[in-house]
């Protein structure tokens, strides 16, 4: 994708946010419980996948919205503080991320967005790419989710460095992705945690899945919402899934010589992550698989966090 695509659909988004509302869609789960989104239809209209949003819907998961709810990141956050956003890969930290965009140009916030290949700077004048200097007050957002070695850009830790910025990035728990810019910083860490039961049916009814059968998937197969999306979409992909699992459980199994779990390290086919308790600085760790845990209960990590 073209850095000159890139900047046109960042126009088409300016255009269509900038001090407008957000363009959600409400959906009742049950008698009491309501999720926002934004629609397929709306995501294609802001043109969102110009800059990388290749999810069908933005969910809109109440933990962004408690934690993060505000344009400015909320009262739990310190007014300069930097964080890093981690959790089991395909739970909705790249949709996070798109949010708290979203949020920014609504409440016409200056917004820092770091793509593959740049980085492109919402503020009153419109967007515009940059490599170095970075208005005060300006939020950055880097992604690196879905890319290996990306930590956010020089000009983005430059900045948070003089305070002048804060840094959210989303990340696997990969400590390659992370771990020395956090440090530098002194960045706090938020784990991410997998969706409630209540969240998969709420997806599977906007999406038009068979919400019985997303649920046993995501039962079996969880907490990757993600894969357990595709496992209901081409259910022919569950047997070889299933086999390819197994092969990488016993794999796992054989390497180790103790009961200790290293889940920045280990394959998150394997290891699942999430927040230990209500301390979302903490993570704790353990077989992803129900089946397989019940074999390895032994098999477990928990950390202090930041």
């Amino acid at each position: 994708m073209s850095n000159e695509f890139k900047l046109q659909a960042a126009w088409d988004l300016y255009r269509a946010m900038w001090g407008q509302p957000l363009p959600v869609a409400e959906t009742v789960h049950g008698q009491q419980d309501k999720l926002t989104y934004v629609p397929s239809e709306r995501l294609r209209e802001l043109g969102l996948k110009g800059l990388g949003f290749d999810e069908d819907v933005l969910l809109i998961r109440p933990e962004y919205i408690a934690t993060f709810g505000s344009p400015d990141l909320g009262p739990s956050m310190q007014r300069r503080d930097s964080v890093v956003v981690i959790g089991h890969p395909g739970i909705g930290k790249t949709s996070f991320l798109y949010y708290v965009l979203l949020r920014r140009l609504s409440s016409k916030s200056p917004t820092a967005f770091q793509l593959l290949g740049g980085s492109i700077l919402f503020d009153t004048s419109g967007p515009r790419e940059f490599s170095s200097t970075i208005p005060e007050q300006t939020l950055a957002l880097a992604d690196s989710s879905t890319a290996d070695n990306m930590e956010p850009c020089n000009a983005f830790q430059t900045a948070a460095k003089a305070q002048v910025v804060r840094i959210i990035q989303t990340a696997s728990p990969a400590k390659q992705n992370w771990k020395r810019w956090h440090k530098n910083l002194k960045a706090t860490r938020y784990v991410m945690d997998y969706f409630s039961s209540e969240e998969i049916d709420t997806l599977g009814n906007i999406l038009n899945l068979n919400c019985d059968e997303l649920q046993r998937i995501y039962n079996t197969w969880g907490p990757s919402t993600r894969t357990c999306v595709n496992l209901t979409r081409y259910p022919s992909q569950e047997a070889d899934y299933a086999i390819n699992v197994e092969n990488a459980v016993e794999d796992f199994v054989r390497k180790f010589q103790h009961s200790y779990i290293d889940p920045f390290e280990e394959s998150h086919k394997i290891v699942s992550v999430r927040p230990r308790g209500e301390e979302r600085s903490c993570l704790t760790a353990r077989v992803a698989y129900k089946t397989y845990r019940k074999n390895y209960p032994t098999l477990h990590h928990q950390d202090r966090g930041r």
